[in-house]
C-alpha cells in the first residue's frame, strides 16, 4: 500500500490525497454475464450465463466493479464463442457502420467513461459506440440484462443505471 500526502503551506497543513494498492499481485474471480445458447438454438434476450474471470483485488468497489466491466467489454474469449456465448455487444464491424450511417465522429469500440456507486445504484456511463447495437429489442435486453448481472453480483450492488454519453437510454435493466 502506498499512500501519497500534500501539504499546504498557507494552511500548515497535510492531506492524504492517494492511497493506491498497485503493488499488490492478488487477483479475484469475478462471473461477467453473457448470452447463451447451444447448437440449434435461438439466442436469448436474458443474458444470464456467468462465466468466470480474474481481476486485480481491491478493497474499493468501485474498483472492482469498472474491472469487471471492462472484462465484459472485452467479450467472450475465442473459446467461448465456439462454445455459444455473446455479449450482445456491437462489433468493431458494427461500429463503422453505424459512424457511416450516422456520420458522427466516435471511436472504434465501446469504452466505459465512468461508474458510480451512490446509495447501493450503480451508474454506468458508456461511449456512444454502444448505441452500434442496432436497436433491436431483444439485443437492448441482451446488452443490459449482462450489464446489470454483472454488476448486481456485487452485494453492495442493488439497482444499475445506464448512460451513455451521461445521457439516459433505452439500454435500461
Amino acid at each position: 500500500v502506498v499512500i501519497y500526502f500534500v501539504y499546504d503551506a498557507s494552511l500548515n497543513e497535510i492531506t492524504r490525497i492517494n492511497q493506491i494498492y498497485a503493488k499488490t499481485k492478488e487477483t479475484i474471480a469475478v462471473d461477467i454475464y453473457f448470452c447463451h445458447s447451444g447448437p440449434g438454438e435461438a439466442q436469448s434476450c436474458e443474458c444470464d450465463s456467468p462465466v468466470s474471470r480474474r481481476i486485480t483485488s481491491s478493497p474499493n468497489m468501485k474498483i472492482v466493479a469498472t474491472a469487471a466491466i471492462n472484462k465484459f467489454l472485452e467479450g467472450p474469449t475465442a473459446k467461448e464463442k465456439e462454445e455459444g456465448y455473446s455479449s450482445g455487444i456491437p462489433t468493431k464491424e458494427q461500429i463503422a457502420s453505424y459512424k457511416s450511417a450516422t456520420g458522427k465522429e466516435i471511436g472504434d469500440e465501446i469504452k466505459l467513461l465512468g461508474l458510480t456507486i451512490e446509495n447501493s445504484m450503480a451508474t454506468a456511463n458508456f461511449s456512444e459506440e454502444l448505441l452500434a447495437y442496432g436497436g433491436s429489442s431483444c439485443r437492448a435486453e441482451a446488452i443490459s440484462s449482462s450489464i446489470a448481472n454483472t454488476l448486481l453480483q456485487f452485494s453492495s450492488i442493488k439497482g444499475v443505471k445506464i448512460l451513455i454519453n451521461n445521457n439516459p437510454t433505452s439500454l435500461q435493466p
